[in-house]
């Protein structure tokens, strides 16, 4: 039976319009769908589209301290005045990922009062601030006030045995230590989180993952740090108030068990002590950090202690230990290959055989510890003090022959007189020694003689003896260096009285 046209119409126009619906439906699939939310941030700037989502929700802490921390950042800015660092800083109301991190957070904390989890919400506070505060230093303001209201509201919680309080406490410290360098406010808090945690098997790994032991042991490394500072600026005026500094920080120091920072102590307590001329006491000192530096093995450690050791002996006169720590540096130095403090070895052998009056023995020591640090290529300082004692120990060497010639020269004639003056000025003031007509027509004679043997002693380096160095030779010695400081320090003595406008010599 055939098909009348009028149905096959019928049938092709509903299948056209089924075909339609599907794909108004597939395409309606397919469309982005938009929450109330989304919809509100499109028409509205980010900040008030969230407040007012929070609001709606029943989020209304969340809401109030986000206004709070607005308003903060507009007056910071306002105090500090247009084009510094803190007007140039990001404003938190226009930067979308940290407020949507920020506000993530505070409603996380928020869910857990709620529901009287309050271990959780200060453990989500704190991550929260920890964040924030150890992040950029665009957003350090915003980590201090997060720590500061963290330690507010774990105050609140006694139930939770002062932990969270503790870590609040540790927290903010170690923000004020490394990244607003405030170390007298964060020794007011890190006193608050020893207390808390003294005892407690409490750690920060869950904060600061990079940190080991537990949390009182990370506040008494932190603590050490501080008052290990202090003592070092207080070195410098008041040493009494110093070494009482070090006594503590050594305390912090061992309850941390850093025992490094024992050893760094107890140098600085020798220091002290040296300063002060309590000599036994810094011996003392330097003998328990060399005691805890061979525990740990430490060579290297042990060559600091030792350079130190030594000195404290040698300002206790007692010149026998002095040698035999030094001797010690010098095989450690060797053996361990520390070309750095094989140097220091050398340069302090040599200049205890200076001070011993022995400059013959200090030449070749000194030389060696200039070669070396050459090598190790330190730092200037090192170097400059050892040419400066080669240049002593050169003077030293010929000052025999210098004293001699001072004596030779102390004739009753005016004209050797003369001579002894200018040499004299030569020595106190680099005066020049000859005139331009002397240069020429000079013949040779004893003063030529004095000039070429100083500057064969201590030509290479151009400096010669003080006073006070030479002073140290043993007294009774026939060509003492005393005598040439009584006759320069005399000299006016010698005037003749028939010339009184002239100085002449006489023989002592």
């Amino acid at each position: 039976m055939n098909t009348f046209p009028a149905d096959n119409y019928i049938k092709r126009e509903r299948q056209r319009k089924e075909k339609n619906q599907k794909m108004i439906e597939k395409m309606r699939s397919n469309l982005p769908v938009y929450t109330i939310d989304e919809i509100r941030e499109y028409k509205l700037p980010f900040d008030e589209a969230l407040l007012i989502g929070l609001q709606e929700k029943g989020y209304f802490s969340t809401v109030s301290y986000l206004k709070e921390l607005f308003e903060y950042q507009t007056n910071l800015r306002e105090q500090a005045g247009i084009g510094t660092i803190v007007w140039l800083r990001p404003q938190l109301i226009y930067s979308r990922p940290e407020l949507e991190y920020l506000s993530n957070g505070l409603r996380s904390s928020e869910d857990n009062h709620k529901k009287k989890h309050f271990a959780q919400e200060c453990h989500d506070f704190l991550s929260l601030a920890v964040h924030f505060a150890f992040d950029g230093p665009d957003w350090w303001w915003l980590g201090e006030q997060l720590l500061m209201q963290a330690i507010r509201v774990t105050k609140e919680y006694t139930s939770l045995g002062g932990k969270y309080e503790a870590l609040s406490h540790f927290a903010y410290g170690k923000f004020l230590i490394e990244n607003v360098k405030e170390y007298s406010a964060a020794l007011q808090q890190l006193e608050i989180a020893r207390e808390l945690s003294e005892g407690k098997g409490w750690t920060s790994k869950n904060f600061f993952p990079g940190e080991t032991g537990t949390l009182f042991m990370q506040v008494n490394l932190h603590l050490f740090h501080c008052l290990y500072r202090e003592a070092k600026y207080l070195m410098k005026i008041d040493t009494t108030k110093a070494i009482s500094r070090i006594v503590e920080a050594r305390k912090r120091a061992a309850e941390s068990c850093y025992h490094e920072g024992e050893t760094k102590v107890l140098m600085l307590k020798g220091t002290c002590e040296m300063e002060s001329r309590d000599v036994k006491s810094a011996i003392n000192s330097f003998g328990r950090a060399l005691y805890l530096q061979q525990k740990l093995r430490s060579i290297e450690g042990i060559c600091k202690v030792r350079i130190q050791l030594a000195k404290a002996y040698l300002m206790d006169n007692n010149a026998e230990k002095a040698l035999g720590t030094l001797l010690l540096l010098k095989e450690d130095a060797e053996k361990f290959d520390l070309p750095f403090y094989m140097g220091q070895a050398y340069k302090n052998l040599g200049e205890y055989y200076l001070i011993a009056g022995e400059p013959e023995k200090a030449n070749s020591l000194l030389n060696k510890a200039m070669e070396i640090f050459r090598e190790c290529q330190v730092e200037a300082p090192d170097i400059e003090t050892v040419r400066n004692l080669e240049a002593i120990s050169a003077g030293l060497d010929r000052f025999h022959d210098y004293v001699k010639l001072i004596k030779q020269s102390g004739t009753k004639d005016i004209e050797g007189f003369r001579h002894l003056m200018k040499m004299v000025a030569w020595k106190d003031e680099r005066k020049p020694f000859w005139d331009t007509e002397e240069k020429v027509h000079h013949q040779k004679s004893l003063n030529e003689i004095l000039v070429e043997s100083i500057a064969t002693g201590a030509g290479e380096t151009g400096k010669f003896v003080d006073n006070k160095v030479a002073s140290r030779k043993i007294e009774g010695d026939p060509d003492d260096p005393k005598a040439l400081i009584e006759l320069h320090d005399n000299k006016n003595t010698f005037k003749s009285e028939s010339e009184p406008g002239l100085e002449s010599a006489t023989e002592k």
